[in-house]
Protein backbone atom coordinates (compact mmCIF):
# COMPACT_ATOMS: atom_id res chain seq x y z
CA UNK A 1 0.00 0.00 0.00
CA UNK A 2 1.17 3.48 0.40
CA UNK A 3 3.09 5.22 3.03
CA UNK A 4 5.87 3.38 3.44
CA UNK A 5 9.54 3.97 3.33
CA UNK A 6 13.19 2.14 2.57
CA UNK A 7 15.88 3.89 4.55
CA UNK A 8 19.22 3.13 3.70
CA UNK A 9 21.39 2.86 6.57
CA UNK A 10 25.14 4.03 6.37
CA UNK A 11 28.35 2.48 6.67
CA UNK A 12 26.60 -0.84 5.05
CA UNK A 13 23.66 0.33 2.86
CA UNK A 14 21.70 -2.05 4.86
CA UNK A 15 17.89 -1.40 4.37
CA UNK A 16 15.29 -0.69 6.74
CA UNK A 17 11.43 -0.95 6.18
CA UNK A 18 9.63 1.50 7.81
CA UNK A 19 5.50 0.39 8.11
CA UNK A 20 4.08 4.19 7.51
CA UNK A 21 4.99 7.87 5.80
CA UNK A 22 5.14 10.75 8.53
CA UNK A 23 1.80 12.38 8.10
CA UNK A 24 -1.05 12.11 10.94
CA UNK A 25 2.07 11.68 13.52
CA UNK A 26 0.78 11.94 17.06
CA UNK A 27 -2.87 12.79 15.31
CA UNK A 28 -4.41 10.54 17.55
CA UNK A 29 -3.30 10.22 21.51
CA UNK A 30 -5.11 6.80 21.59
CA UNK A 31 -3.70 5.32 18.24
CA UNK A 32 -3.46 1.16 19.38
CA UNK A 33 0.42 0.32 19.27
CA UNK A 34 -0.57 -3.51 18.68
CA UNK A 35 -3.07 -3.43 16.18
CA UNK A 36 -2.30 -5.60 13.71
CA UNK A 37 -2.09 -3.67 10.17
CA UNK A 38 -3.74 -4.63 6.96
CA UNK A 39 -0.62 -3.95 4.50
CA UNK A 40 1.21 -7.03 3.49
CA UNK A 41 4.44 -6.80 5.38
CA UNK A 42 3.14 -5.13 8.87
CA UNK A 43 0.81 -8.06 8.93
CA UNK A 44 2.72 -10.88 8.33
CA UNK A 45 5.18 -9.52 11.00
CA UNK A 46 2.79 -8.85 13.67
CA UNK A 47 0.28 -12.10 13.32
CA UNK A 48 3.50 -13.60 14.27
CA UNK A 49 3.36 -14.12 18.29
CA UNK A 50 7.13 -14.33 18.59
CA UNK A 51 7.80 -11.20 16.67
CA UNK A 52 4.73 -9.19 17.94
CA UNK A 53 6.54 -10.18 21.35
CA UNK A 54 9.85 -8.45 20.36
CA UNK A 55 8.18 -5.74 18.69
CA UNK A 56 6.88 -5.08 22.12
CA UNK A 57 9.79 -5.32 23.80
CA UNK A 58 11.43 -2.81 21.18
CA UNK A 59 8.49 -0.15 22.27
CA UNK A 60 9.64 -0.93 25.86
CA UNK A 61 13.11 0.13 24.91
CA UNK A 62 12.28 3.76 22.71
CA UNK A 63 9.60 4.84 25.45
CA UNK A 64 11.51 7.19 27.26
CA UNK A 65 12.39 8.91 23.89
CA UNK A 66 8.61 10.19 23.72
CA UNK A 67 8.54 11.80 27.43
CA UNK A 68 6.84 14.78 26.47
CA UNK A 69 10.15 17.20 28.13
CA UNK A 70 12.16 15.80 24.90
CA UNK A 71 10.14 15.87 22.79
CA UNK A 72 8.79 19.86 23.81
CA UNK A 73 12.41 20.90 23.70
CA UNK A 74 12.84 20.03 20.49
CA UNK A 75 9.65 21.44 18.87
CA UNK A 76 10.72 24.45 20.77
CA UNK A 77 14.26 25.13 19.00
CA UNK A 78 12.41 24.55 15.55
CA UNK A 79 9.64 27.04 16.17
CA UNK A 80 12.58 29.81 17.36
CA UNK A 81 14.25 28.88 14.46
CA UNK A 82 11.36 29.19 11.63
CA UNK A 83 8.88 31.56 13.71
CA UNK A 84 10.81 35.18 12.10
CA UNK A 85 11.05 33.96 9.12
CA UNK A 86 6.85 33.69 9.08
CA UNK A 87 6.79 37.37 11.27
CA UNK A 88 8.17 38.19 8.45
CA UNK A 89 5.55 37.21 6.22
CA UNK A 90 3.01 38.42 8.53
CA UNK A 91 1.86 38.36 12.38
CA UNK A 92 -1.50 36.77 11.46
CA UNK A 93 0.86 33.76 10.00
CA UNK A 94 2.71 33.82 12.96
CA UNK A 95 0.29 33.68 15.45
CA UNK A 96 -1.29 30.82 13.22
CA UNK A 97 1.81 28.73 13.33
CA UNK A 98 2.02 29.57 17.24
CA UNK A 99 -1.80 27.80 17.68
CA UNK A 100 -0.31 24.63 15.66
CA UNK A 101 2.94 24.07 17.77
CA UNK A 102 0.84 24.42 20.99
CA UNK A 103 -2.03 21.96 19.73
CA UNK A 104 0.87 19.59 18.67
CA UNK A 105 3.11 19.88 21.82
CA UNK A 106 -0.29 19.32 23.65
CA UNK A 107 -0.95 15.88 21.34
CA UNK A 108 2.46 14.88 22.47
CA UNK A 109 1.83 15.24 26.18
CA UNK A 110 -1.03 13.57 25.70
CA UNK A 111 0.43 10.47 23.55
CA UNK A 112 3.25 9.64 26.26
CA UNK A 113 0.63 8.40 28.66
CA UNK A 114 -1.63 6.61 25.97
CA UNK A 115 1.78 4.33 24.93
CA UNK A 116 2.52 3.60 28.81
CA UNK A 117 -1.37 2.29 29.51
CA UNK A 118 -1.15 -0.07 26.20
CA UNK A 119 2.74 -1.28 27.33
CA UNK A 120 1.11 -2.05 30.64
CA UNK A 121 -1.79 -3.52 29.25
CA UNK A 122 0.43 -5.17 26.27
CA UNK A 123 -0.79 -7.13 23.22
CA UNK A 124 -3.03 -10.31 23.51
CA UNK A 125 -1.04 -13.53 24.50
CA UNK A 126 -0.64 -16.86 22.26
CA UNK A 127 -2.98 -19.27 23.79
CA UNK A 128 -1.64 -21.06 27.04
CA UNK A 129 -0.28 -24.98 26.87
CA UNK A 130 -0.32 -27.17 29.96
CA UNK A 131 1.52 -30.50 29.05
CA UNK A 132 1.08 -29.45 25.67
CA UNK A 133 -2.67 -29.42 25.44
CA UNK A 134 -4.98 -26.37 25.16
CA UNK A 135 -8.79 -26.42 25.66
CA UNK A 136 -10.74 -23.87 23.65
CA UNK A 137 -13.35 -22.26 25.40
CA UNK A 138 -15.75 -19.60 24.31
CA UNK A 139 -17.07 -20.67 20.99
CA UNK A 140 -19.47 -18.37 18.85
CA UNK A 141 -22.24 -19.47 16.50
CA UNK A 142 -22.23 -18.89 12.94
CA UNK A 143 -25.39 -20.00 11.39
CA UNK A 144 -25.13 -19.31 7.59
CA UNK A 145 -29.27 -20.30 6.64
CA UNK A 146 -32.40 -18.83 7.97
CA UNK A 147 -33.78 -21.23 10.06
CA UNK A 148 -30.84 -23.00 11.12
CA UNK A 149 -31.57 -23.11 15.42
CA UNK A 150 -27.36 -22.70 16.93
CA UNK A 151 -27.01 -23.10 20.66
CA UNK A 152 -25.64 -24.26 24.17
CA UNK A 153 -27.04 -27.10 25.32
CA UNK A 154 -26.69 -29.22 28.74
CA UNK A 155 -27.13 -32.43 28.66
CA UNK A 156 -26.41 -35.24 31.81
CA UNK A 157 -24.08 -31.89 33.32
CA UNK A 158 -22.19 -31.71 30.18
CA UNK A 159 -22.09 -28.26 28.09
CA UNK A 160 -22.51 -29.25 24.49
CA UNK A 161 -22.50 -27.02 21.03
CA UNK A 162 -25.40 -28.02 18.95
CA UNK A 163 -27.10 -27.28 15.74
CA UNK A 164 -30.22 -28.03 14.69
CA UNK A 165 -31.51 -28.32 11.01
CA UNK A 166 -34.82 -26.25 10.64
CA UNK A 167 -38.27 -27.03 8.22
CA UNK A 168 -35.92 -26.50 5.24
CA UNK A 169 -34.07 -29.55 5.77
CA UNK A 170 -31.10 -27.91 4.80
CA UNK A 171 -28.48 -26.09 7.06
CA UNK A 172 -25.64 -24.54 7.43
CA UNK A 173 -24.22 -23.80 10.55
CA UNK A 174 -21.03 -24.04 12.96
CA UNK A 175 -19.44 -22.75 16.11
CA UNK A 176 -16.10 -20.81 16.06
CA UNK A 177 -13.66 -20.07 17.56
CA UNK A 178 -10.04 -17.24 17.16
CA UNK A 179 -7.20 -17.65 19.35
CA UNK A 180 -3.56 -16.36 18.86
CA UNK A 181 -0.63 -19.50 18.16
CA UNK A 182 2.73 -19.37 18.28
CA UNK A 183 4.93 -20.45 15.12
CA UNK A 184 4.35 -24.54 15.61
CA UNK A 185 2.59 -28.00 14.48
CA UNK A 186 -0.70 -28.03 15.85
CA UNK A 187 -3.71 -30.94 16.20
CA UNK A 188 -6.50 -29.62 16.44
CA UNK A 189 -9.41 -32.64 18.49
CA UNK A 190 -13.01 -32.34 19.05
CA UNK A 191 -16.01 -35.27 19.45
CA UNK A 192 -19.24 -34.76 17.24
CA UNK A 193 -22.50 -36.38 16.96
CA UNK A 194 -24.90 -36.59 14.04
CA UNK A 195 -28.70 -37.91 14.16
CA UNK A 196 -30.83 -38.35 11.26
CA UNK A 197 -28.52 -36.12 8.96
CA UNK A 198 -28.31 -36.69 5.42
CA UNK A 199 -25.43 -35.61 3.71
CA UNK A 200 -26.28 -32.86 0.85
CA UNK A 201 -23.18 -34.82 -1.42
CA UNK A 202 -22.48 -30.79 -2.92
CA UNK A 203 -18.84 -28.91 -2.83
CA UNK A 204 -19.17 -27.73 0.74
CA UNK A 205 -19.34 -30.93 1.63
CA UNK A 206 -21.65 -33.26 4.24
CA UNK A 207 -22.55 -34.21 7.81
CA UNK A 208 -20.91 -32.49 10.60
CA UNK A 209 -16.67 -31.83 10.86
CA UNK A 210 -14.38 -30.30 12.60
CA UNK A 211 -11.61 -27.98 10.50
Amino acid sequence: RNNYKFYFSPPDNRAVFFLHGMDQMFGDANFPIFNVPGPMVGNAVLRNAEWMGRYRERVKELQPLFAPEKLHRRVDEVHARIRPVLLAMGEDRARHNDDRVREFKDRIAQRYPKIAEQLRNGPPQPLAFKQGVAELKEWFPQPETADAKVEELTINNQKLLSIYVGPSNQCIASWRHKVLLGAGTYRLEGRARVTGVKALGDDKGGGAGLR
